[in-house]
């Protein structure tokens, strides 16, 4: 998490049972609390869960006063389940002398902040109680907006909730990949080319590490990553747990045939690399459209001037719509001699849109 003037964050770990005993196991502190105030052994098992969701950045963390290097509380993520899907909600807790003074508004901003720069969901939420007035002041100052209410464990609470802004981008170097993998500039081109409404669904086929479907997942309601080989399959799941991506769902096996399992018909299909079994891919698309009654986009990324010829006979025989095509040719600047700067080119690479017919 990204410290501010007056708070430094740092991931809950096992050692910090002293200073949580000073937050969690005071009866004041927790008196809005489900479960009350926690004994030394409930804190050492809190510390435990929330260690393994820190590499997903969805832990816990120490907020930690930068003048006198004090703790002051603790706040983080917490997940649950909100109108049949698993969401993510905010959470701040203070020890009793540092109420009043602002904190809770600074730490609620900072995961605010983290959740639209480094995880994947696309809404994120408060829980409180209806006596907790101060904490339902928080959400409000930092966006969060009354939804209703909801039933937990026999009592009602107050639910807020904000839907993220974020600009598409992922860094390369923040997703887990083996061998080759569509590049931060190209998945810029595919989001602006497939322009993906908040409430469609994506089919990726051929996902390889996830990138292009964990790219896409903050601006659609459900992206289905489709990957054949397991060692690709492992990786899309540790890239979308990193991410915290909720709205990926991971189908292992090999198109068209697993397809058969999807719950329902995308908007847009995704196909990067080359197709093994392009005729049954697009027999499988002219069935399911024909079907559902609804168009759908197709886009093709490859790097093969042979497979453009495919899609291009394949689009003709089918009688669809003139496909758009794009040569995408990337140089990256490298350090020259004497402090200049020389390109290095990339492959071309080629982006084939079939647009809504």
């Amino acid at each position: 998490m990204k410290s501010s003037q007056r708070l430094h964050y740092r991931p809950v770990m096992p050692g910090d049972e002293e200073d949580l005993q000073g937050i969690f196991g005071d009866p004041e502190v927790m008196r809005f609390s489900l479960s009350g105030a926690k004994s030394p052994e409930e804190i050492r098992q809190y510390i435990k869960e929330t260690w393994v969701r820190h590499p997903a950045g969805t832990g816990q963390w120490l907020m930690i006063l930068r003048d006198s290097g004090l703790v002051a509380g603790v706040c983080g993520f917490f997940s649950f389940e909100h109108r049949g899907n698993r969401e993510l909600e905010i959470s701040y807790r203070l020890k009793p002398p540092f109420w009043g003074q602002g904190l809770a508004t600074v730490a609620a901003l900072a995961l605010v902040e983290h959740a639209e720069s480094r995880l994947s969901c696309r809404r994120l939420y408060g829980v409180v109680d209806p006596d907790n007035g101060a904490s339902a002041e928080v959400l409000r100052k930092v966006g969060l907006l009354p939804e209703g209410d909801l039933e937990y464990h026999g009592r009602r609470l107050h639910v807020y909730g904000m839907t993220l802004r974020r600009g598409p981008g992922i860094p390369d170097e923040e997703l887990i990949h083996e061998g080759p993998m569509t590049g931060r500039e190209v998945r810029m081109m595919i989001l602006g080319l497939l322009s993906p409404g908040p409430e469609e669904t994506v089919l990726d086929v051929g996902a390889g590490s996830g990138a292009v479907g964990l790219e896409l997942a903050p601006f659609v309601r459900r992206v289905y990553a489709v990957e054949k080989d397991p060692v690709r399959v492992e990786t899309i799941r540790r890239n979308r747990q990193r991410r915290g991506t909720e709205n990926l769902t991971v189908l292992s096996g090999s198109a068209p045939g697993i397809l058969e399992t999807l719950p329902e018909t995308p908007d847009h299909i995704f196909v990067g690399g080359s197709s093994r079994d392009l005729t049954g891919l697009l027999d499988w698309v002219d069935r399911v459209q024909t079907e559902s009654g609804s168009p759908l986009s197709l886009l093709f990324h490859f790097v093969t001037p042979e497979h453009l010829v495919e899609i291009r006979s394949q689009a003709a025989r089918r009688g669809y719509p003139e496909p758009e095509v794009l040569m995408v040719n990337l140089a990256r600047g490298i350090p020259g001699r004497e402090g200049g700067t020389r390109f290095h080119p990339d492959t071309p690479q080629f982006l084939v849109l079939i647009r809504e017919r």
